[in-house]
C-alpha cells in the first residue's frame, strides 16, 4: 500500500478489514517491529568495518499528507520542490544498507546523522561521509562509538588537516 500510494481500503479481502490492517501496520511501526524485520533481513552480525552515510530526497505522493485527525508526525517536509521526504542510510563497505531512517525532506543531513550513528551501536571501525556531515557534533558522536572519522573539511573549516585537507577532531 505504501509503495504504490494505494488506499488501505483497496487491500485484498483475504487480508481482513482494511481498518484492522492499517491499525496493525501502525502499531507495529510504533513498536519497532518493521525495524527489527529489516535488521533480520540485512543480517546484522559483528563489526561492519568501514561504513558510509548519506541521504537522498524523494517526492511524496500528492495525497500523502493532510488527513484529518492525529498529530502531524509524518516524515513529510515542504520545500521549493514541493512535499518531500528524505531517506538517510548507513551502509557497510559493500553498499548493503545497515541502518535506514526517514525524515522530512527539508531537514538537514546533520540533524539525522547522530541518530543513525547511535542506531549502529558501534559496529563500525570507520565512518565515511561527504562535506555535508562536517560538524563537531557528528565527529564527537563517531568518536564516541570508537570509530575513525573520514569526512572532508568544508572550505569554512578553520583547522583542516594539513596533509589530507580533511577535518581534524
Amino acid at each position: 500500500m505504501l509503495r504504490i500510494g494505494a488506499r488501505w481500503r483497496d487491500c485484498p479481502p483475504e487480508y481482513g478489514p482494511f481498518t484492522t490492517i492499517y491499525n496493525r501496520f501502525h502499531r507495529w511501526s510504533q513498536q519497532g517491529v518493521w525495524f527489527a524485520v529489516f535488521e533480520a533481513l540485512t543480517g546484522h552480525s559483528g563489526v561492519w568495518g568501514s561504513t558510509a552515510i548519506d541521504s537522498t530526497s524523494i517526492k511524496v505522493h500528492r495525497s500523502a499528507a493532510g488527513a484529518k485527525g492525529g498529530a502531524f508526525a509524518q516524515a513529510i517536509g515542504t520545500s521549493r520542490g514541493g512535499r518531500t521526504s528524505k531517506i538517510h542510510g548507513l551502509t557497510d563497505c559493500t553498499g548493503r544498507p545497515r541502518v535506514l531512517m526517514i525524515s522530512p525532506g527539508n531537514l538537514s543531513d546533520m540533524t539525522m546523522a547522530p541518530a543513525l550513528i547511535e542506531a549502529a551501536h558501534g559496529r563500525f571501525d570507520r565512518l565515511i561521509a561527504d562535506k555535508g556531515y562536517d560538524s563537531n557534533a557528528i565527529c564527537v558522536a563517531i568518536q564516541a562509538q570508537g570509530a575513525e572519522v573520514v569526512i572532508p573539511a568544508t572550505r569554512t573549516r578553520k583547522h583542516p588537516s594539513p596533509t589530507t585537507g580533511a577535518r581534524t577532531c
